[in-house]
């Protein structure tokens, strides 16, 4: 199988000056995104030392993977220049709010703003949710924000990208960026939810989902994506590790495996049925269940089993459970409405 390590040993030789950025370095710009580089504003990523590039990595999904792969980035011709800048990282559980970028300097003015996608946090979780119900979620502003500021203090052309909800924020910012659009040269989104009013189609959005893509699929209808071949099964989809490539792209197939045919059928139209005040009353309800155990993520969850069920229990016995009953009446209409019917072929005479 070629991954960005097969890619980086063929093309790591040749500088963004010399040949434009593939879909590959896209994913892996996209993917850099959950590193930690809020500690320093500016640098350079050849700069970087072993002991740095730990630290950056400390707490992300795959961290064994993202350590290879920043280690790798500082000893490649292509990516030891480039350098970042405009690193944030905004939280705040009140707004139920978690947003965090950093942008890129590929050459003198070209930038990549890459949105970090959804983390372990019950924060990030219901504002990933918030998607279904609400015109625009507080991290999707932040969004639109960051990059009309980059693009008045870094003025040049610009690539938008992001991996799940980081792929959602990038194609919000930049459907949102008025005159800034004719700077924009791509937008990714890398198995990233859709928006709550979709887009028509823009050929400047590029959007990539697994062949049994969960996430990708929501509030995305209309198919409007290409369909990138993963070495993984199930949810692990969804890492950018597991995506194959060829040369300077991935491998694609014809379209999504059945299963997430019929996940997106079904999700769609669950979505779409239920009213937005029952979406929001059922969403806000578990989430005030899980905050009743006073932790931050399903790690911290495991690490006091006996206390966090014991509050999650009492928080269930309190909650309002009406909106999850009519949530749960869509979620089997829309199972029973979309099974697949049997088909009865005439016996041959």
């Amino acid at each position: 199988m070629a991954d960005y390590f097969d890619y980086l040993n063929k093309f790591g030789g040749v500088t963004f000056d010399q040949q434009t950025m593939s879909i590959v370095d896209a994913a892996i710009l996209a993917q850099l995104a959950y590193c930690n580089f809020g500690s320093q504003t500016y640098g350079r990523l050849g700069d970087l030392t072993q002991a740095d590039a730990k630290a950056m990595i400390a707490g992300t999904w795959q961290e064994a993977r993202n350590l290879q792969l920043l280690t790798a980035l500082t000893q490649t011709p292509r990516y030891q220049n480039v350098h970042w800048l405009a690193a944030v990282d905004e939280f705040d559980s009140q707004r139920q709010q978690q947003f965090s970028a950093v942008t890129f300097q590929l050459t003198p003015d070209t930038y990549y703003l890459s949105f970090r996608g959804t983390r372990a946090s019950f924060v990030d979780w219901k504002e990933d949710f918030n998607l279904t119900f609400l015109d625009a979620i507080p991290s999707q502003l932040a969004a639109s924000k960051y990059f009309a500021e980059i693009a008045y203090y870094y003025p040049g052309n610009y690539y938008l990208g992001g991996h799940s909800k980081g792929g959602n924020l990038a194609t919000f910012a930049f459907a949102h960026a008025g005159e800034l659009q004719k700077y924009v040269q791509m937008v990714y989104n890398l198995d990233g939810p859709g928006l709550q009013h979709p887009l028509p189609p823009d050929p400047k959005i590029l959007k990539l989902v697994p062949q049994s893509s969960l996430i990708g699929i929501i509030l995305d209808p209309s198919q409007d994506f290409a369909v990138v071949h993963s070495t993984a099964s199930g949810f692990n989809q969804h890492d950018l590790f597991s995506w194959e490539t060829r040369q300077r792209d991935f491998v694609y197939l014809p379209a999504l495996d059945v299963r997430s045919r019929y996940a997106q059928k079904l999700l769609n139209q669950w979505v779409a049925n239920l009213d937005d005040n029952t979406k929001q009353q059922a969403l806000d309800a578990a989430y005030q269940v899980v905050q009743n155990t006073e932790q931050e993520t399903f790690a911290d969850l495991a690490k006091q089993p006996a206390s966090s069920a014991k509050a999650i229990l009492s928080g269930l016995k309190d909650a309002d459970r009406s909106a999850w009953k009519t949530a749960a009446h869509g979620l089997a209409q829309a199972f029973i409405d979309n099974v697949p019917k049997p088909t009865h072929n005439k016996p041959e005479k």
